[in-house]
């Protein structure tokens, strides 16, 4: 606990690096806004919960001088993502929901 609200502390390997400070192969800490102490637990709405083995994409900004990072923009900042090296350029799996807000809309299907 950290001033009365519960973070979790999450390792991440870096598959592939889009842009910033850290690139393809890099390891972090990324701190995220609640988790389980003891009998306590803490849900916040938006923050991500990572799941060991399944990609993300992050947005994220460094937390003080600690080399950790957190989550910015909250659920904005994670949308599952599918990557492997063999099949080029990484992809979304599905639209994220808030893709209307960095995307041009989807065409219409051709009739």
């Amino acid at each position: 606990m950290e001033d009365g609200r519960i973070y979790t502390y999450t390792h991440v390997k870096i598959e592939q690096g889009v842009a910033g400070e850290l690139g393809t192969g890099a390891e972090s800490w990324v701190r995220t806004m609640g988790g389980v102490v003891g009998k306590i637990g803490q849900m916040v709405d938006g923050e991500p919960i990572f799941t060991s083995g399944k990609s993300s994409l992050l947005f994220m900004r460094k937390f003080k001088a600690s080399g950790t990072w957190e989550i910015s923009a909250r659920a904005r900042a994670s949308t599952p993502f599918s990557w492997t090296p063999r099949s080029g350029p990484a992809r979304w799996s599905g639209r994220p929901p808030w893709a209307s807000s960095f995307l041009p809309p989807r065409a219409p299907p051709p009739r």
